[in-house]
């Protein structure tokens, strides 16, 4: 399915970029395009010499950089006039030509350090440079994911119909696992929503209070911003407590009411007899919440949802998260040429501190369960950002079902993809062509990669709680943006449900190098956050052309998993 989308150009690679190649040393070889990466090969005599490079030193290693389109952030080019040579003096520039060379430095999404340093030419690279934003028009029409999984099948392996979950597991499936099937339970499972007209962006089947009827959940449905009303994401199995989200009530600057709205709260509240608060957490700061009151949206007043309490996360939006991160890496950056490491400059972009507040909202939900066998619902603005966020980190807090690789799959499954994520505005990638799907610099924002990090943080704290490593994390990063696979498509689960048959992501997460060696199930029952101990996560965010940097303990992680092969 792969094809060739342009001819080749000759690319001199410059070495000291992130793709393991040594500062100063120079190689010719090709830059490409297909119709899913950007790939630079040595040229066939390069390679040759770098093989019989004499001396007891290893040869010249010059890998083959590849880089999905999507991936891509940027290129950065410089023309050639004086500039540093990163050992303190600088180089002079070279003579003019009829077709200047430039040096292009391409920067994987979410890196800090360039994928690929190259010098060509300015005009051959501007036509490149084109065919690459042609390459990643956006839109279902043009889906690599169906050829490759067409491809594939040709060859034996078979895509499949659109389905979010891992293979042997399934929302239904879920259900039963927290008890929901039991005929004394005070919860329901409805398929009101099974043609998505209930909420456009919900999964299928809900699980509901089975005090409310179905025709009052549509009516609550009105009074929550897209519709996105409060319904259950899990519950304790071998108790009552509760977690539900949705999205914020449309109260306005007039205090608007929603009779349907406040009696499912107050349904909710019910299914859970030991707690007598229902605790709804808005992951906003209290004042964002109150300029989405001006805009005919909000929070909830506790004069109109008796027993309830509402207590506000303080986590800062999309474009807040978007600026932390692009000054988060501009500093790994900086460090990363000067040899050092500054917390305080890198505490300065506030990206850590941004995993604090994330980490501390879903400590505190979890605590509300454990502790005060209280239920909780969750909310942001619209619901699928912050929401997913604590509602997932919580749940991987009190359920140890989640920290194996199944589990953790299942979760992501259903909070993120059932229950709708903005996949393609947030990360750039490819929704389909209806009003208001695309992706743009003013929607970007790095929310699943700030959920994969604060899980990353959980892994260092509790190194035999989970059954998946490091390597996992980052081979899913990998394949949000790589757009190989239909998972990780669109914004909801109805527009992933038109797709045409892609391959499945969880099978391309089920190697044998994905195993955590040191995990041990049942060690842990619930994992008490600690989010001070958060760390900058350097192997990522430093890892140039590879999926993750092999530093010691991804290393220790490789070999543990080898070793286990071999026994």
């Amino acid at each position: 399915g792969e094809r060739m989308a342009a001819a080749p150009i000759s690319a001199l690679q410059l070495g000291g970029a992130g793709d393991g190649t040594a500062a100063g040393t120079r190689c010719a070889g090709r830059l490409f395009v297909t119709s899913f990466r950007m790939v630079w090969e040595a040229s066939s005599t390069a390679a040759a010499a770098a093989a019989a490079s004499p001396g007891d030193d290893p040869p010249l290693s010059w890998p083959l950089v590849s880089l999905p389109l999507y991936s891509i952030d940027r290129f950065t080019k410089y023309h050639q006039t004086a500039r540093s040579n990163g050992r303190g003096g600088s180089e002079p520039p070279p003579p003019p030509a009829a077709d200047p060379e430039i040096e292009v430095e391409v920067y994987p999404k979410y890196g800090a350090l360039p994928a690929l340093r190259v010098l060509v030419a300015a005009a051959a690279f501007g036509r490149f440079s084109a065919v690459v934003r042609e390459s990643r028009a956006p839109g279902f029409d043009r889906l690599f994911a169906a050829t490759h999984a067409a491809a594939q099948a040709r060859a034996g392996e078979r895509g499949g119909a659109f389905c979010d979950y891992p293979p042997g597991t399934s929302p239904e499936a879920e259900f039963h696992r927290q008890g929901l099937n039991n005929p004394l339970s005070n919860w329901r499972v409805t398929a009101l929503n099974r043609e998505y007209g209930l909420c456009a962006t919900y999964p299928r089947l809900l699980a509901v209070p089975r005090a409310v009827t179905d025709e009052a959940l549509s009516r609550a449905a009105a009074f929550r911003s897209g519709r996105r009303l409060p319904v259950l994401c899990w519950k304790d199995a071998f108790g009552v407590a509760s977690i539900c989200r949705c999205s914020q009530p449309l109260v306005g600057v007039a205090n608007k009411r929603s009779a349907d709205d406040e009696a499912l709260l107050r349904a909710i509240g019910e299914t859970n007899p030991i707690g007598d608060t229902l605790h709804i957490l808005d992951c906003r700061p209290k004042l964002n919440a109150e300029v989405n009151q001006v805009k005919g949206k909000g929070y909830e007043h506790a004069s109109n949802y008796a027993a309830t309490r509402l207590t506000f996360m303080n986590i800062e939006n999309i474009h807040a998260m978007r600026s932390s991160l692009k000054a988060f890496l501009a500093v790994l950056k900086k460090q990363a040429a000067a040899g050092e490491t500054s917390m305080p400059e890198l505490e300065k972009s506030g990206w850590l501190e941004h995993l604090r507040m994330v980490l501390r909202a879903a400590l505190h939900a979890a605590r509300l369960l454990e502790h005060d066998r209280a239920s909780v619902v969750v909310h942001c603005s619209d619901g699928w950002d912050r929401t997913s966020q604590v509602t997932a980190l919580a749940q991987l807090a009190l359920d140890p079902t989640f920290r194996t690789r199944r589990g953790f799959e299942t979760l992501v499954a259903k909070e993120w993809l059932s229950f709708g994520h903005q996949f393609a505005k947030r990360c750039g990638t490819i929704a389909p062509l209806e009003r208001g799907a695309q992706s743009s610099e003013e929607q970007s924002s790095p929310v699943f990669l700030q959920y994969v990090d604060c899980v990353h943080q959980l892994c260092e704290q509790f190194p035999s709680a989970f059954e998946f490593n490091s390597l996992y994390l980052a081979e899913l990063l990998h394949h949000l943006t790589s757009c190989l696979h239909g998972t990780l498509l669109g914004n909801c689960e109805r527009q992933r449900a038109d797709l045409p048959p892609t391959l499945p992501l969880w099978p391309a997460l089920s190697e044998p190098r994905f195993v955590n060696q040191s995990y041990a199930p049942g060690a842990h029952t619930t994992l008490h956050i600690d989010p001070g101990a958060v760390r900058p996560w350097t192997a990522y965010y430093c890892r140039g052309a590879e999926r993750i940097k092999m530093e010691q303990l991804p290393l220790l992680e490789t070999r543990c998993s080898q070793l286990a092969d071999e026994t």
